[in-house]
């Protein structure tokens, strides 16, 4: 799915568990079971012509929290 298409919405308080759809294997916020993750995506402007994209997902196991963290810099280029 083209980011264009993407839906988000903000999630200042908390934001809601991913959901699994087994019929086409993706995770989401649509169709399907909690899958047990949540995800905050952030997005932060450097420069006119660079985006600094954050994404952090959370999930609970055992006896513990843990997350993972992503980055990525987006450019305004054309060739």
């Amino acid at each position: 799915m083209p980011v264009t298409r993407m839906p988000m919405s903000s999630c200042a308080v908390s934001c809601p568990q991913m959901k699994y759809d087994a019929a086409t294997g993706a995770y989401g916020y649509g169709a399907g079971a909690a899958a047990g993750y949540v995800r905050r995506v952030r997005a932060v402007q450097v420069s006119p012509s660079e985006m600094k994209i954050y994404s952090t997902v959370f999930w609970a196991q055992g006896s513990g929290t843990y997350s993972v963290n992503f980055s990525e810099s987006v450019y305004n280029w054309i060739e």
